[in-house]
């Protein structure tokens, strides 16, 4: 980001540095706040379906971390919605780090995220 002065007639163009530019430049940190509630959304949208079918979801989980986290609670699901809502915090937290760092980073590692996400949405309502 540029800005410009006039001293005498005359325009001088100053560049900025990087910790004097605007933080919430609105243009990027819509489009990285939909990727990042995409992602919240898809699972807690699986946690809730976990909670659903808490009855049978021990013999239809296929994430064998899911079904020792099941089985270490004796059979209920919520040691398993826990850790799974704690790892969904964390990776938005995460995300929103790297995107204050560096908004290019942040958009980097959030797409492919997004798509993964996308993909279990599918996986979801396909099998």
């Amino acid at each position: 980001m540029s800005r410009s002065y006039s001293i005498g007639g005359s325009t001088l163009a100053v560049e900025l540095p990087q910790r004097f530019r605007p933080l919430w430049d609105w243009r990027t940190v819509l489009p990285f706040l939909a990727l990042i509630l995409f992602i919240a959304s898809v699972s807690v949208h699986d946690a809730a379906l976990v909670a659903v079918n808490q009855d049978v979801i021990y013999e239809m989980e296929q994430n064998p971390l899911g079904r020792w986290l099941i089985a270490l609670d004796s059979g209920s699901v919520s040691l398993f919605i826990l850790v799974k809502m704690a790892g969904t915090a964390v990776v938005c937290a995460v995300l929103g780090s790297l995107f204050e760092y560096s908004r290019r980073l942040g958009f980097a590692v959030a797409w492919p995220i997004a798509i993964f996400q996308g993909g279990l949405l599918t996986y979801l309502y396909t099998h």
